[in-house]
Parts: structure tokens; C-alpha cells; sequence
């Protein structure tokens, strides 16, 4: 495996794939929470507290991510791994 091979990851291959899934992650939570606010309307975020909780904290957890910077190491992670093969 890369990973046993690197195991101070000099190459960085467990970074790159850390942010990819963090991106993944982030992108997908961001489309459950677009889905269900477009299917129940504003209803369970008005009318359902503990729902209202878990979609605010949801969304302040979401909002902490570093998208456009964790975006350009991706790419520029992505460009050098052409020299890992």
C-alpha cells in the first residue's frame, strides 16, 4: 500500500486524499441539507426546535470548512501526482 510506503507521507498522498474526502463530504451534507429544506419547506425549521438545532449546528459545522483553499491544494496536489506513478 502507498500509505505503508510513506509513512511520514512525504508525497503527501494521505493529505490529498484526506481533503478529497473532507470536499466529498462537505459537498454531499450541503445537498441533504438543499434537499430536505426544499422538500419540508420552512415548516421543520420553524415548527420542529430539535430539527431547527441539528440543521443550525449542521450548518455552522459546514461553514467552517475551507473550501477554496482546500480546493487549490486538491489541484495542486492532483498536478504533482503525476510524478508519484
Amino acid at each position: 500500500d502507498c500509505f505503508d510506503d510513506d509513512r511520514m507521507d512525504r508525497q503527501r498522498r494521505a493529505r490529498f486524499r484526506a481533503l478529497v474526502t473532507r470536499q466529498i463530504v462537505h459537498d454531499s451534507a450541503n445537498v441533504v441539507l438543499d434537499r430536505v429544506a426544499s422538500a419540508g419547506g420552512a415548516r421543520p425549521l420553524c415548527h420542529d426546535e430539535a430539527q431547527s438545532r441539528r440543521a443550525a449546528d449542521l450548518y455552522t459545522y459546514l461553514s467552517q470548512h475551507h473550501g477554496n483553499v482546500d480546493a487549490v491544494e486538491i489541484g495542486l496536489t492532483f498536478l504533482q501526482a503525476r510524478s508519484w506513478n
